[in-house]
């Protein structure tokens, strides 16, 4: 029969025998090498609870070891620097504004004397610390900013990591923080200051996230930057641009956000996004206009009325199937629908038959000139052509964006509808469709930091890797533009 431990002593995988609460408190992560399974150890994922109450008491104390050594004045200048143009009130993230300039004090600024403060601290005795905040300290002062990328989820409250600026060979590394664990998915590219533990990291106050289509662009441009802040004479190495990053946090929000602004604006103004109809007036039997569209396939009757488009009218839905499948040729790859519908079925357009006359409908100027040439084909002399109307919204929109006046809103009302769902959707659908679409030819570490396509040398089977990733990060609806 086991015997109970004696009272205040439990069992210490460390050691392998028994410990008192007191010497696991003062020795644990310092003399004692923990392992992450213990629940006693704030730096492993098990005892993840206490790590979230030991950086609520290292915190304040970390706050107040700065400003004593800069002072309040010159620590509230920083932290209003870190907080951008819009000053405090107005910072993209309070949290991150905060543990920017502490970890930046901590671990990148140093004194005429040449040490950090978290040098320094250390060279004093870390006063008023106990063990667990030493042992925090020594990691927390070696915190970097980085740009990582999301490998895989492990749990409710890990994801595993990469660090892009560590070189092609780093090795992946466990991220503990519930909160990101809940909004962070594969490929997900962040950038945020980090903390190496033990056993597992952790983000310092946040992160941003990078849209994988600007990550060429921003690397470029922080590049640019770091070289001239530093005044360089040949491109910054990855330390380099991390310690720029340390120092111009902000403007890396900044950065992010202008290059998101600038590519919504540029795939609107060279995007086919038109509104398009085109109207006919019924030449024969108005009967045997609806026979021919019983006969094709790609019509489907729509469960809404359509006497908004047409008076009077019955209305289909025009699916990319049959013979109106042929304009997928021309389409991205990544968004073609294979022969198996239960995949999903395109859509062309809508179709609105009245008494007499026919209004066709459609979301670009590729496809009202295919629906054109179809109409011809399967109404023949049925159909004669009275009338086109395009128009551009996606210029429209980009003009709406570039004016500001799709940022105000009205404090008694909500904003008006003015632009139809459907350009809406359409600017989604595009959106996507321009992220997913690249993602068969970005460089993924989890495919060793080659392309999923380049996988097809292995005899790996990945024509449909675009589409099986959409379908895994549940967006197969925008597949169906």
């Amino acid at each position: 029969m086991a015997t109970k431990p004696p009272k205040g002593t439990r069992p210490c995988p460390a050691t392998g025998g028994l410990i008192s609460s007191v010497d696991c408190g003062s020795k644990r992560n310092s003399e004692l090498s923990c392992p992450a399974s213990c629940p006693f150890n704030p730096f492993g994922p098990a005892g993840y609870d206490l790590w979230l109450r030991l950086d609520g008491t290292w915190t304040p104390k970390a706050a107040e070891w700065v400003v004593k050594c800069v002072g309040a004045d010159k620590f509230r200048e920083m932290l209003e620097s870190f907080a951008g143009d819009g000053g405090l009130e107005e910072a993209f993230d309070h949290d991150l504004a905060f543990a920017s300039a502490i970890h930046w004090y901590l671990g990148w600024y140093r004194r005429s004397d040449g040490l950090t403060l978290g040098e320094a601290w250390r060279k004093a005795g870390c006063p008023g610390l106990n063990n667990d905040e030493r042992v925090m300290s020594e990691h927390r002062c070696r915190s970097f900013p980085t740009l990582l990328e999301v490998e895989r989820p492990e749990d409710g409250q890990s994801v595993w990591v990469r660090d892009l600026w560590a070189g092609s060979d780093s090795a992946a590394f466990l991220l503990v923080d519930r909160m990101a664990a809940k909004e962070l998915v594969r490929f997900d590219l962040v950038i945020s200051w980090v903390t190496r533990y033990p056993h597992f990291a952790r983000f310092v106050g946040g992160g941003l996230h990078l849209s994988r289509d600007l990550r060429e662009t921003f690397e470029d441009e922080w590049r640019a930057f770091a070289r001239e802040e530093l005044n360089l004479k040949r491109k910054p190495t990855a330390d380099q641009m991390r310690s720029v990053l340390a120092s111009d946090f902000d403007y890396a929000h900044e950065l992010i956000a202008d290059l998101g602004a600038d590519a919504r604006q540029a795939m609107l103004r060279n995007a086919d996004l038109q509104v398009c109809s085109a109207f006919y007036r019924i030449a024969g039997p108005a009967p045997a206009v609806l026979d021919r569209i019983a006969s094709c396939p790609e019509f489907e009757a729509c469960e809404s009325e359509a006497h908004e488009d047409l008076p009077e009218s019955t209305a289909f839905t025009w699916l990319r199937r049959g013979e109106s499948k042929r304009i997928e040729a021309k389409m991205p790859e990544a968004f073609q629908h294979p022969d198996d519908e239960s995949l999903g079925v395109g859509i062309l357009g809508r179709v609105s038959v009245g008494p007499k006359g026919v209004l066709v409908r459609t979301m670009s100027g590729q496809k009202h000139d295919f629906a054109r040439e179809r109409v011809a084909e399967i109404f023949g002399p049925l159909l004669e052509f009275v009338k086109e109307s395009r128009i551009d919204a996606a210029a429209q929109l980009a003009d709406r964006i570039d004016s500001g006046e799709d940022d105000k809103t009205e404090t008694d009302a909500p904003p008006a509808e003015d632009i139809p769902p459907a350009v809406r959707a359409e600017v989604l659908r595009m959106a996507m469709e321009k992220h997913f679409a690249g993602l068969a030819d970005a460089k993924l570490s989890i495919f060793g930091g080659r392309s999923a396509r380049l996988g097809r040398r292995d005899g790996a089977d990945i024509t449909d890797y675009p589409r099986r990733l959409a379908a895994e990060l549940g967006l197969d609806e925008l597949k169906d533009g």
